[in-house]
């Protein structure tokens, strides 16, 4: 729940981002104090995936473990066509 609120910020910080870049003119300090504060969100959400990383390692869970079917979502095949479900 924290991560994915941090997720969200992160998400919006770069929006306003992108709309400051497109400013005329381009406010550069405004566009600093952004990009350190996305600097500071991807920095909580790296420090959360580190604790969440060595829960699962002292519970003995492997990292990787539960994430689904792989790349392609539904085994081999990839997207593209007919009859890979």
């Amino acid at each position: 729940a924290q991560s994915s609120a941090l997720e969200q910020q992160l998400v919006t910080k770069r929006y306003e981002y992108n709309a400051l870049l497109a400013a005329n003119p381009p406010d550069s300090s405004k566009i600093n104090a952004v990009a350190k504060e996305m600097e500071n969100l991807r920095q909580s959400l790296d420090e959360l995936r580190v604790k969440r990383d060595i829960a699962m390692a002292e519970a003995g869970i492997p990292r990787g473990a539960g994430m689904g079917m792989g790349y392609g979502g539904c085994g081999g095949g990839g997207h593209m066509g007919m009859g890979h479900w």
